[in-house]
C-alpha cells in the first residue's frame, strides 16, 4: 500500500475506532467498551513503521504512531471523551501494538507480517499474548488504569477483548497492508466459492441462537475453516473480519446459573474465540496456499527431473558406443540401442553369464564363450580400476564382430554399479592384421632383392679379385637391377600408403592428356614397343590429377604385363557417359583374362590372380591401390572377361559436371 494511502488509513481508523469506542463504553459491561479497536490501529502504525527498514524504522514508527494518536484523540473528543483521559491511553495502545510487532519480527525478514507457513501462523498467534497484558499494565483501556482496574473478572474479560481485538488485527487486517512474498499459481477464487460460504456462515451464525438448548456454540468454527479451505490469504482475512464483525455486533449467548456468574464467565471465552476465529481462517487457508505452492514446486521438479531425464537418455542414445549401467548382480539400470546392435540382441533386465552365452560373446584371446567367472569380473571390476578385454561376437543373426569390452565401479550414494562400455573394434582389428600382414610382406619382399643384391656384389667383388673385369661389371648389372627392384617395391608401398590416407586435390583431369602420357612410356620402351592402344577417351574427369594417373598407369600396366605368350599386347581404353556427373572409363585387353572367382578377389590387398601368381612378378598391390583411388573419389570399380578372352577393367569416377553448381 503507497504510504500516503496508509497514513491517512491508520488516522481515519483510529478517528473511527476512537470515537466507537469511546461511544460503546457500557456500564453494564463493567465500564468495558463494545468496541474497542484501538491498540489495533497503534498495531497497524508500528508494523507499517517497522517495514520501513533499519534505516527509517525509527522515523516511520515516529511518523505513522503520531498520525494514529492524532486520529484517535479526534475520534475520542468528538464521542465527549476528555482530552486528558484520551492521551493518558495513548501510550499503552502504543505499548501494545509495538510489542506484537517486535515479538513477532524476531527471525524473520524485515516488514515479513503475512505467514509463510502454518507454523508462523500458529507463532504469530502466540505472541499476540503479552501485548495486551502490556496495555492493561499501562491502562490502556477504558475502567482500567495503570496495573489493571483491581478487579480480577473485569481484567480478565478487558484483557479477551483486547487480545481478541489484537489477533484479529493480526490475521484479517495486516494482510491488507502487505502483500505476501509468494503465491501459489491457481489460487484465485471461484465464483461459486462466495455463495457457499455464505450459506454455511449464514447457518453457523443462526443456528445456535434458534437452538440455544443445544451445545452449538462450536458451530462458529465452521465458517473460519471454510474460508480457509475456499480462499487466498486476503479472500479469507477479509471473510475471518466480516464473520468476527458479526459475531460481535450479535448478544453473547447467554448460559444458566454458575455457568454464567463463573469468574470466567462464557462472554470472556467468546472475546477469545473472536481472535482465534479469525486465526483459523488465516491459518488454514497459508496452509492451502503453502500446499498449493509444494506442489507447483513437485511439479516443477518432475518436469525439470523429466527434461533432465530425456536429455540424458537422448544423450546417451546419440552414443555410438553401447553403454550398459548395471549392479553387481546384473541388474540393468541405464542402457542404449548402441550395446543392443554391438551384441545382436535385446538388453534384459539382468544381464548374466547365461545371458553373454545366449549372446555367442566370446574371449577374444582363447575363443571361447564367456563363463561365469569372467563375466563376474566384468560386472565386478576393482574400485579405482578398469576392466579391459575383448569379445568375439558370433551370432547367427548378424555378422561377426569383434568388441571391446571396458567396465569402471561407479559408486552413487550407497549404490555400487558398474559401467560398461562397448565399443566396436572390428574395422580396427581389422586394420591391424592389415598392417600386420604388411609388415610381414614388405619385409618378405624386401629381402629377396636385398638378398640378391648382396649376393651379385660379394661375387662382383670376387670376379674383380681374379680379374675378370667383364665378369664383374655383368654382376655389378646384376646388383643394380635388384636395387631397382627393390626400388619399384617402395614405390609401390609408399603410392598405396597415400592412397590410403592422403588428402585429395580436386581438380579438371583429361583424360586423354592422361592417357597419352601413359600410352607414350610404353611407345619408347624397346621392350613393350609393339603393344598398340585403341583410345577415346573424350572426358574430363573432376579428380585428383596424380592418383588419376597412378589409377590409369596401374591398370594399363596390368593389361600390358598380362598379355598372352608370344603376342604383343593389345588395350582398348574408351571413356562413356555414366550417371549424370560420371563417366565409365573402360580398359580391356586381349591377354589371359580371369579365372573364375577372382573377378573380387583380385581387388583386394596383397592378392594375384590364380592363373599367373606364380608366373608374374608383383606384390599384389596395383589392383587394390586402383580399388582404393576409385572409392575414395566415391566411384566403384570391377572386372570381367571379354570376348577376345582378356579382361575388361571398368570404373566410373566424377566428371566437372559433378562439380558445378
Amino acid at each position: 500500500m503507497p504510504p500516503r494511502l496508509a497514513m491517512a488509513v491508520v488516522t481515519v481508523g483510529a478517528a473511527l475506532f476512537g470515537w466507537a469506542g469511546v461511544l460503546l463504553i457500557d456500564p453494564s459491561n463493567e465500564g468495558l467498551s463494545d468496541c474497542w479497536g484501538v491498540d489495533g490501529i497503534f498495531l497497524v502504525a508500528a508494523a507499517l513503521g517497522w517495514a520501513q527498514g533499519p534505516g527509517r524504522r525509527w522515523r516511520g514508527l515516529l511518523c505513522y504512531g503520531v498520525g494514529a494518536a492524532a486520529g484517535f484523540l479526534v475520534g475520542g473528543s468528538v464521542a465527549g471523551a476528555g482530552l486528558d483521559w484520551l492521551i493518558l491511553r495513548i501510550p499503552g495502545n502504543a505499548a501494545a501494538g509495538l510489542c506484537y510487532v517486535v515479538l513477532s519480527q524476531r527471525g524473520r525478514p524485515a516488514g515479513s507480517f503475512i505467514p509463510r507457513n502454518a507454523e508462523e501462523a500458529f507463532r504469530l498467534m502466540l505472541v499476540i499474548l503479552p501485548a495486551p497484558m502490556v496495555g492493561m499494565a499501562l491502562g490502556a483501556y477504558p475502567a482500567t488504569g495503570l496495573g489493571g482496574s483491581g478487579d480480577l473478572h473485569t481484567d480478565l474479560w478487558g484483557l479477551a477483548r483486547q487480545f481478541s481485538a489484537l489477533a484479529v488485527t493480526a490475521n484479517v487486517v495486516i494482510p491488507f497492508f502487505f502483500r505476501s512474498t509468494w503465491r501459489p499459481a491457481g489460487s484465485r477464487t471461484r465464483w461459486w466459492f462466495i455463495p457457499v460460504f455464505l450459506v454455511v456462515a449464514s447457518g453457523a451464525v443462526t443456528v445456535p441462537r434458534l437452538l440455544p438448548e443445544l451445545p452449538l456454540a462450536w458451530l462458529f468454527i465452521v465458517p473460519a475453516a471454510l474460508a480457509g479451505l475456499l480462499f487466498p490469504v486476503r479472500a479469507a482475512a477479509l471473510a475471518g473480519f466480516a464473520l468476527v464483525m458479526i459475531f460481535v455486533m450479535l448478544p453473547y449467548q447467554r448460559f444458566p446459573g454458575p455457568i454464567q456468574d463463573a469468574t470466567i464467565s462464557p462472554e470472556i471465552l467468546a472475546d477469545c474465540m473472536h481472535g482465534f476465529l479469525s486465526n483459523i481462517a488465516l491459518t488454514i487457508a497459508v496452509f492451502r496456499e503453502n500446499l498449493m505452492c509444494l506442489r507447483v514446486e513437485a511439479a516443477d521438479r518432475a518436469r525439470t527431473e523429466r527434461a533432465r531425464h530425456e536429455l540424458l537418455d537422448g544423450v546417451i542414445q546419440s552414443i555410438s558406443h553401447g553403454l550398459l549401467l548395471a549392479d553387481p548382480e546384473g541388474r540393468v539400470t541405464i542402457s542404449n540401442d548402441a550395446a543392443e546392435r554391438l551384441v545382436g540382441t535385446a538388453i534384459p533386465d539382468r544381464v548374466s553369464s547365461q545371458w553373454a552365452r545366449s549372446a555367442h560373446l566370446q574371449a577374444a584371446d582363447v575363443m571361447r564363450v564367456l563363463d561365469t567367472p569372467s563375466w563376474e569380473a566384468v560386472l565386478k571390476p576393482r574400485p579405482q580400476q578398469r576392466f579391459r578385454g575383448e569379445v568375439v561376437v558370433d551370432s547367427p543373426s548378424t555378422a561377426t564382430r569383434r568388441v571391446s569390452l571396458t567396465s569402471q565401479m561407479l559408486t552413487i550414494g550407497a549404490d555400487r554399479l558398474s559401467l560398461i562400455l562397448f565399443r566396436d573394434i572390428t574395422a580396427a582389428h581389422q586394420r591391424q592384421q592389415e598392417l600386420e600382414t604388411f609388415a610381414g610382406t614388405v619385409a618378405h619382399d624386401l629381402k629377396g632383392p636385398l638378398t640378391a643384391m648382396v649376393a651379385w656384389m660379394e661375387a662382383a667383388d670376387d670376379e674383380f679379385e681374379t680379374g675378370a673385369a667383364a665378369s664383374g661389371q655383368d654382376m655389378l648389372e646384376r646388383a643394380r637391377e635388384a636395387v631397382f627392384r627393390m626400388q619399384a617395391l617402395i614405390d609401390d608401398y609408399l603410392a598405396y600408403a597415400v592412397t590410403r590416407g592422403g588428402v585429395l586435390t580436386l581438380t579438371e583431369v583429361p583424360l586423354a592428356l592422361v592417357v597419352a602420357e601413359i600410352v607414350d612410356v610404353y611407345a619408347g620402351d624397346g621392350e613393350h614397343s609393339a603393344t598398340s592402344f585403341e583410345v577415346d577417351v573424350p572426358h574430363v574427369l573432376h579428380a585428383d590429377a596424380a592418383l588419376t594417373r597412378q589409377l590409369m598407369a596401374n591398370i594399363i600396366g596390368n593389361g600390358v604385363k598380362y598379355a598372352r605368350d608370344g603376342e604383343a599386347a593389345y588395350l582398348r581404353i574408351r571413356s562413356v557417359d555414366d550417371a549424370p556427373g560420371w563417366a565409365q572409363v573402360q580398359v580391356a585387353d586381349a591377354g589371359r583374362g580371369l579365372e573364375p572367382g577372382d573377378e573380387e578377389r583380385i581387388f583386394a590387398e596383397f592378392s594375384r590372380g590364380t592363373r599367373d601368381a606364380g608366373s608374374v612378378a608383383g606384390i599384389g598391390l596395383g589392383l587394390a591401390l586402383c580399388h582404393s583411388i576409385v572409392t575414395r573419389h566415391g566411384g566403384r570399380i570391377w572386372a570381367e572377361n571379354n570376348d577376345w578372352g582378356g579382361a575388361t577393367f571398368r570404373f566410373t569416377m566424377p566428371t566437372v559436371e559433378a562439380a558445378q553448381p
